[in-house]
Parts: C-alpha cells; structure tokens; sequence
C-alpha cells in the first residue's frame, strides 16, 4: 500500500482463523465468540480494526479444518508483528473452555489486488 505524504500506513492483513467448539458446548462457544472474544480482540490487540464470524454450511473439495471461521482485518509492520500483537495481548482476554483448543488454525494473508465489486 502507497504512503500518502508524511502519512505512513501499516500494511493491511486479513487473518483467518479456524476453530471447533468443544463437542456439546457449541450453544456456549457461538455466544461466547460472538458476544465477548471478537470484541476483546479488537478491543485488546492494537491494530486488529474489525472481525466477523462465519459458520460452514457447505463445502465441495478440499475439507475445511473447523466449521467456524472468524476473519479479522489488521495492520501492522509484517505478517509476524500482527499475529506477535494478537499474541501478546492474549491475556487480556477471557478464552472460554468451551473451545476445542487442538482443532485450532490461522493464516495471515495481505492484499494482493484491488477489492472488485458489482455496480447495479
């Protein structure tokens, strides 16, 4: 991304994220994840400006590791520097039981074209 003048952006990121509730507690883990943790993130990790939750309701080809799936956009110096942040903030946030830490995934991705969208 072009810095305009003296104004030096951060590169933007979106960071994907994958996981599992803990088998029976999926009531728990949607309203835990969409009521707290996406605002403690955002809230708590400099940089990381917004977040919403997707949940999957169909796949063809590869599997997908986890069907929840939580995208955040970020910024920040590298890649490292924005998941190094949501990391070291971690313990200002409540991370509830009712996740399946072991099915956990993420992946950071940059921009690699202008956003496209349909004019009606």
């Amino acid at each position: 991304m072009a810095a305009l003048g003296n104004d030096r952006r951060m590169p933007k990121y979106t960071v994907m994220i994958f996981t599992r509730a803990q088998e029976g507690s999926e009531a728990e883990f949607d309203q835990w994840y969409e009521d707290t943790h996406v605002d403690d993130v955002l809230a708590t990790a400099p940089g990381w400006t917004s977040g919403q939750r997707f949940n999957l309701v169909h796949q063809a080809g590869v599997e997908m590791p986890s069907p929840h799936l939580a995208l955040y956009e970020a910024e920040g110096e590298s890649p490292q520097a924005v998941l190094r942040t949501l990391n070291e903030t971690r313990k200002g946030r409540v991370i509830s039981e009712t996740m399946d830490a072991s099915e956990f995934a993420m992946w950071v991705f940059d921009e690699a074209g202008q956003r496209h969208t349909l004019d009606v």
